[in-house]
C-alpha cells in the first residue's frame, strides 16, 4: 500500500463526503488516509514487489463498497483528457 497526496483527491472527497452526509459509515466520516493499493501481499516464499517511481497518472478511478467480508466494486469513473 502506497500513500497518496493529492490535493485534487482530497477536495474530491470533501465535496462526496458533504453529498453523501447522513449516509457514510463512521470509518468515511474519519479523516481519509487515501493510498494505492498494489496488491494483497507477496505470495508464500516470495518478497513485495518494489514500488515504481512516481509520477503515476491514472485514466480514472473505482469506487468499491465494503460489505460483511468483502469488497464489491460499485461504479469506475474516467477521467477526460
Amino acid at each position: 500500500m502506497a500513500p497518496v497526496f493529492s490535493p485534487e483527491a482530497d477536495v474530491l472527497r470533501e465535496e462526496l463526503a458533504e453529498r453523501w452526509h447522513g449516509m457514510l459509515a463512521p470509518g468515511d466520516i474519519a479523516p481519509p488516509r487515501l493510498h494505492i493499493s498494489l496488491e494483497r501481499g507477496p505470495r508464500k516464499g516470495q518478497s513485495p514487489s518494489p514500488l515504481p517511481e512516481g509520477p503515476w497518472r491514472s485514466p480514472g478511478f473505482l469506487l468499491w463498497q465494503y460489505g460483511k467480508a468483502n469488497w464489491t466494486p460499485l461504479v469506475a469513473f474516467a477521467f477526460r483528457r
